[in-house]
């Protein structure tokens, strides 16, 4: 893959976190030189994602931030980590990584896989 598209746009983003547990978020992505700059777009739950993440070949590296859904079970708390991701084909509409950051404890790191698949 030698040219890697404009990445901007909506995507649909899934991580896996604790014993098999997945969030998803609508992110708009956008595409400015070596800069990916995500944010989730309007959530009903109240959670926000961001991304911030630079591309380099076809790998995106950086972070990731979310503040929680003020009613659901962490009640607004914002986690925090990096991410890498990998672009899988040609088109770009296609991403699969890694994340690390913190338990809800912050006694240990947590892992886990993390997807972006275009929408649009």
């Amino acid at each position: 893959m030698e040219q890697i598209h404009d990445l901007s746009g909506i995507w649909k983003s899934r991580y896996e976190y604790g014993l098999g547990r997945q969030s998803e978020h609508q992110v708009s992505l956008k595409h400015e030189g070596a800069k990916v700059i995500g944010k989730s777009l309007s959530d009903p739950s109240g959670s926000k994602l961001k991304l911030d993440l630079e591309l380099e070949r076809r790998f995106l590296t950086g972070t990731w931030r979310e503040k929680t859904s003020p009613q659901g079970e962490y009640k607004g708390r914002i986690f925090f980590g990096a991410l890498q991701l990998l672009i899988l084909d040609a088109e770009a509409r296609r991403m699969e990584g890694k994340w690390v950051g913190f338990n809800r404890d912050e006694t240990e790191e947590n892992t886990g896989e993390w997807s972006l698949t275009k929408i649009e």
